[in-house]
């Protein structure tokens, strides 16, 4: 049996827990947007079954993405190494 000390430490410990697992839930509910763990699973599997597999480097590809929405190429600022900046204190 338990002293009363003990019971009280222990009916302690068990608010305090609960309010740990509340607090966990509405963090997780504020992340999810409310969903449920088995619909963000569902969503996940979802999503991998439409992924393509794609061989090779995705460099290529961002590069072109990069180049279709930068400006034209400029020339780099004309300065010894290294440069005022470095030498700067």
């Amino acid at each position: 049996m338990m002293n009363d000390l003990q019971s009280i430490a222990a009916s302690s410990l068990d608010g305090i827990s609960q309010t740990l697992d509340r607090a966990a839930a509405v963090g997780l509910a504020h992340l999810t947007h409310g969903l449920s763990t088995v619909t963000i699973i569902l969503a996940v599997i979802e999503v991998m079954k439409r992924a393509e597999d794609k061989t090779g480097s995705w460099l290529a590809g961002w590069s072109a993405w990069l180049t279709a929405r930068s400006g034209a190429p400029t020339a780099h600022p004309a300065m010894d190494a290294p440069g005022p900046y470095v030498l700067e204190k």
